[in-house]
């Protein structure tokens, strides 16, 4: 998911996750996975705000395919973010407040 750094800070990105998560919700999925190797603290709080929880980190990330060359592993470290999300009892932070969103 990317926001135009115009319409950040608008609840595009908020509007964005809710829209995925209703999705995998009305088509019976059990969680929700994402990674990412944004460098922006304002992403990670998105996404924690949407509810998902950090499982792991990945250092020296390398997009699948490319060779790991010395300069490579040198000047490219890249951290990747691994979330997920129990669709079924995920817990939403907007605007400093809690809302749990129960699926019977």
């Amino acid at each position: 998911m990317c926001v135009d750094q115009s319409c950040r800070r608008c609840g595009v990105g908020v509007a964005l996750g809710l829209k995925v998560l209703e999705f995998a919700a009305t088509h019976g999925y059990s969680s929700v996975v994402l990674g990412t190797t944004a460098y922006s603290p304002a992403a990670h709080q998105l996404y924690q705000r949407l509810g998902f929880r950090c499982v792991g980190v990945t250092n020296g990330y390398i997009t699948p395919g490319a060779r790991r060359s010395f300069l490579t592993q040198i000047f490219y470290r890249v951290r990747h973010h691994h979330y997920s999300l129990d669709v079924h009892n995920r817990k939403i932070t907007l605007n400093g407040e809690d809302s749990r969103q129960e699926r019977n």
